[in-house]
Protein backbone atom coordinates (compact mmCIF):
# COMPACT_ATOMS: atom_id res chain seq x y z
CA UNK A 1 0.00 0.00 0.00
CA UNK A 2 1.33 3.40 -0.59
CA UNK A 3 0.18 6.65 -0.36
CA UNK A 4 -0.19 9.41 -3.37
CA UNK A 5 0.10 12.80 -4.24
CA UNK A 6 1.34 14.56 -7.61
CA UNK A 7 4.40 13.53 -8.10
CA UNK A 8 5.08 12.18 -4.28
CA UNK A 9 4.22 8.83 -3.06
CA UNK A 10 4.71 6.91 0.55
CA UNK A 11 5.69 3.18 0.55
CA UNK A 12 6.47 0.79 3.66
CA UNK A 13 9.96 0.44 4.83
CA UNK A 14 8.78 -3.57 5.15
CA UNK A 15 8.32 -3.63 0.99
CA UNK A 16 11.68 -2.29 0.52
CA UNK A 17 14.05 -3.85 2.51
CA UNK A 18 16.85 -2.51 -0.21
CA UNK A 19 16.45 0.62 1.29
CA UNK A 20 17.38 -0.47 4.53
CA UNK A 21 21.31 0.80 4.11
CA UNK A 22 20.50 4.32 2.81
CA UNK A 23 18.10 4.62 5.79
CA UNK A 24 21.19 3.92 8.13
CA UNK A 25 23.42 6.39 5.71
CA UNK A 26 20.65 8.94 6.60
CA UNK A 27 20.14 8.25 10.25
CA UNK A 28 23.97 8.22 10.63
CA UNK A 29 23.97 11.71 9.03
CA UNK A 30 20.79 12.71 10.69
CA UNK A 31 22.18 12.12 14.26
CA UNK A 32 25.80 11.19 14.12
CA UNK A 33 25.38 12.20 18.32
CA UNK A 34 23.14 9.17 19.13
CA UNK A 35 24.50 6.61 15.88
CA UNK A 36 28.18 7.63 15.93
CA UNK A 37 31.59 6.06 17.82
CA UNK A 38 30.23 7.64 21.19
CA UNK A 39 26.53 7.47 20.62
CA UNK A 40 24.57 4.58 22.35
CA UNK A 41 22.27 4.23 19.36
CA UNK A 42 22.39 0.69 17.45
CA UNK A 43 21.71 2.30 13.88
CA UNK A 44 20.62 -1.30 12.36
CA UNK A 45 18.58 -2.93 15.36
CA UNK A 46 16.38 0.88 15.15
CA UNK A 47 15.82 0.31 10.85
CA UNK A 48 14.96 -3.28 12.04
CA UNK A 49 12.48 -2.07 14.74
CA UNK A 50 10.20 -0.19 11.67
CA UNK A 51 9.90 -3.44 9.38
CA UNK A 52 6.41 -3.75 10.13
CA UNK A 53 3.90 -3.22 7.79
CA UNK A 54 0.85 -2.05 11.00
CA UNK A 55 0.82 -0.98 14.49
CA UNK A 56 3.86 0.29 16.57
CA UNK A 57 7.47 -0.97 14.74
CA UNK A 58 6.15 0.65 11.00
CA UNK A 59 8.27 2.83 9.01
CA UNK A 60 7.28 4.92 6.22
CA UNK A 61 9.46 6.25 3.27
CA UNK A 62 8.47 9.10 1.20
CA UNK A 63 9.91 9.63 -2.36
CA UNK A 64 9.45 12.48 -4.96
CA UNK A 65 9.58 11.76 -8.36
CA UNK A 66 10.95 8.12 -7.12
CA UNK A 67 13.46 9.22 -5.53
CA UNK A 68 13.71 8.49 -1.53
CA UNK A 69 14.02 12.06 -0.18
CA UNK A 70 12.48 11.28 3.46
CA UNK A 71 11.34 8.81 6.56
CA UNK A 72 8.82 9.00 9.67
CA UNK A 73 8.00 5.87 11.90
CA UNK A 74 5.61 4.71 14.70
CA UNK A 75 7.46 3.38 18.10
CA UNK A 76 5.78 1.92 20.92
CA UNK A 77 8.69 3.13 22.96
CA UNK A 78 8.05 6.52 25.59
CA UNK A 79 10.84 8.78 26.23
CA UNK A 80 10.12 8.89 29.84
CA UNK A 81 9.71 6.22 32.11
CA UNK A 82 6.79 7.04 34.06
CA UNK A 83 5.13 8.13 30.83
CA UNK A 84 2.43 5.50 29.29
CA UNK A 85 1.37 8.08 26.46
CA UNK A 86 1.57 6.03 22.95
CA UNK A 87 2.15 5.66 20.31
CA UNK A 88 4.76 8.13 19.17
CA UNK A 89 6.57 9.29 15.57
CA UNK A 90 9.90 8.71 15.89
CA UNK A 91 13.00 9.17 13.44
CA UNK A 92 11.09 11.86 11.24
CA UNK A 93 13.38 13.02 9.00
CA UNK A 94 13.36 14.64 5.20
CA UNK A 95 17.04 14.90 3.28
CA UNK A 96 18.72 18.63 3.42
CA UNK A 97 18.37 19.55 -0.35
CA UNK A 98 14.85 18.18 0.19
CA UNK A 99 13.56 20.07 3.24
CA UNK A 100 11.51 23.42 3.40
CA UNK A 101 9.61 22.18 0.41
CA UNK A 102 6.36 20.24 2.15
CA UNK A 103 7.82 16.76 1.63
CA UNK A 104 7.65 16.89 5.91
CA UNK A 105 4.38 17.95 6.46
CA UNK A 106 3.37 15.16 3.57
CA UNK A 107 5.03 12.53 6.09
CA UNK A 108 3.10 13.06 8.64
CA UNK A 109 -0.11 13.51 7.14
CA UNK A 110 0.51 10.21 5.64
CA UNK A 111 1.57 8.66 9.00
CA UNK A 112 -1.73 10.02 10.03
CA UNK A 113 -3.58 8.69 7.58
CA UNK A 114 -1.92 4.88 8.73
CA UNK A 115 -2.47 5.31 12.23
CA UNK A 116 -6.27 6.50 11.76
CA UNK A 117 -6.71 3.18 9.60
CA UNK A 118 -5.15 1.70 12.82
CA UNK A 119 -7.57 3.07 14.94
CA UNK A 120 -5.50 4.68 16.86
CA UNK A 121 -7.22 7.92 19.09
CA UNK A 122 -4.03 9.97 19.10
CA UNK A 123 -0.01 9.85 18.56
CA UNK A 124 2.61 11.82 20.06
CA UNK A 125 5.93 13.24 18.93
CA UNK A 126 8.84 14.48 20.94
CA UNK A 127 11.26 17.67 19.17
CA UNK A 128 14.13 20.08 19.61
CA UNK A 129 13.77 21.46 15.88
CA UNK A 130 10.27 20.62 14.64
CA UNK A 131 7.92 22.57 16.17
CA UNK A 132 7.08 24.75 13.38
CA UNK A 133 6.14 21.55 11.20
CA UNK A 134 3.93 20.55 13.78
CA UNK A 135 1.93 23.40 14.55
CA UNK A 136 1.25 23.46 11.14
CA UNK A 137 0.11 20.01 10.73
CA UNK A 138 -2.64 20.86 13.68
CA UNK A 139 -0.19 19.26 16.64
CA UNK A 140 -0.46 20.78 20.18
CA UNK A 141 1.86 21.17 22.83
CA UNK A 142 1.50 18.80 25.57
CA UNK A 143 3.68 21.20 28.56
CA UNK A 144 2.55 18.53 31.03
CA UNK A 145 5.27 16.52 29.19
CA UNK A 146 7.54 18.53 27.73
CA UNK A 147 11.39 19.82 29.34
CA UNK A 148 13.10 22.25 28.52
CA UNK A 149 15.02 20.75 25.73
CA UNK A 150 12.63 18.99 24.38
CA UNK A 151 9.04 19.73 23.36
CA UNK A 152 6.39 16.99 23.05
CA UNK A 153 3.46 17.55 20.75
CA UNK A 154 0.60 15.27 20.62
CA UNK A 155 -2.48 14.92 17.96
CA UNK A 156 -5.69 13.34 18.25
CA UNK A 157 -6.60 11.67 15.25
Amino acid sequence: MSGVNSSRHWRYLHDLPELEPLLVQWFLQELPSHYGPLGKGDVWQDIASYRHREGVGMGIIAFEHDIPCGFIALKSDTFFSDNTAFPWVDAAFVIPRKRNQGIGKFLFEQLEWVIDKQQYPHIFCATTVADNLLIRCGWQLNLSLSQPSLRIYHKYI
